[in-house]
């Protein structure tokens, strides 16, 4: 399943540990304000790097759940 949302949506499924890996892209782009990508909550999640990959300006890193 691909989920595509802010923090909010991927607190939750973290917390309930119904995500099992992560794509995640970085625009080269400094934004001073913006949306949190992961809520400040009391969990915690460990996941193994699988892999880097550019694609043309952003960096796209592939976590996997341990």
């Amino acid at each position: 399943m691909w989920i595509v949302g802010g923090g909010i949506i991927v607190t939750k499924l973290v917390k309930n540990d119904l995500i099992d890996e992560f794509w995640i892209q970085i625009a080269p782009v400094i934004i001073g304000t913006g949306k949190r990508l992961f809520e400040e909550n009391t969990y915690e999640k460990r996941f193994k790097l699988v892999g880097t990959k550019r694609i043309g300006e952003l960096a796209e890193i592939h976590l996997k759940r341990l």
